[in-house]
């Protein structure tokens, strides 16, 4: 008794019985013996070759002097299939990540047809691909679980860092190609924030307490800042640290 279709590489679980049989022999190819403590009734295969395969089932039969009865047993092994992914961002190549930045997650599996994703902070994908935004700083186990049109199955994960802090660009270039378009500083945990942004004359042309809202290159009346350089004063606090800071950053259109 055991399964007919099995995924490559799987434990599989098989048992023998006979009236009568005192003793079976297992012979078989394109896989291996497991669990070799089982009894020989019983038998742990893992099978590592994909395609059809006969297993032969020898029982040694009681009180009949050289008698023994044989089974056979068509198996078709499954290819299972190769889990794999990895993740950047836009604004981070390196996968230095901080809160809300938004991070592409590419799945390098093979074989697969089913992508099932855990982020590790409540929230799930099925897409192929899919972008994840951690609303958090922290340690996430990112699991990618896919699964093959046999229903073969294979997992992986790896862990996601948010960084805490911030990081603030000297440059950026808002000519709606969507590339760098907005003045962003990334940053995660901070529970107090205030940008102020002037022009060379020392008007305010953008200003917020939100750090989720970035810089879109315009002025506060609506109209498009001119190229050129900018100051900003930053006041920003998380638990543990005061975030201060001042500097000049680039406009290019």
């Amino acid at each position: 008794e055991g399964p007919a279709y099995v995924c490559m590489n799987t434990p599989t679980y098989y048992a023998a019985w006979g009236k009568d049989a005192t003793q079976y022999h297992w012979l078989f190819t394109g896989g291996h013996i497991a669990d070799s403590s089982l009894n020989n009734k019983n038998m742990q295969i893992i099978w590592d070759t994909v395609g059809y395969h006969t297993m032969h089932v020898v029982a040694d039969v009681l009180n009949h002097v050289c008698q023994t009865d044989t089974l056979s047993v068509l198996v078709y092994v499954n290819q299972m299939p190769e889990v794999d992914f990895t993740h950047t961002s836009p604004l981070s190549p390196e996968q230095e990540y901080f809160e809300w930045d938004v991070i592409a997650f590419t799945n390098l599996s093979k074989y697969d047809s089913l992508s099932v994703w855990d982020f590790g902070d409540g929230f799930t994908s099925q897409q192929r691909d899919p972008h994840h935004m951690f609303q958090a700083y922290g340690v996430y186990n990112v699991h990618l679980t896919v699964a093959s049109d046999s229903g073969c199955v294979d997992t992986i994960s790896k862990n996601i860092t948010i960084k805490e802090g911030l990081f603030i660009p000297n440059i950026f270039t808002p000519n709606g190609d969507t590339e760098n378009d907005y003045f962003v500083i990334r940053n995660s945990g901070m529970l107090e924030y205030e940008l102020l942004i002037y022009d060379r004359w020392g008007v305010v042309v953008f200003e917020t307490r939100n750090a989720a809202v970035h810089w879109d290159g315009r002025t506060l009346t609506g109209r498009e800042a001119s190229t050129g350089t900018y100051y900003y004063v930053l006041k920003a606090r998380n638990a543990v640290q005061d975030f201060n800071k001042t500097g000049y950053l680039t406009l290019l259109r």
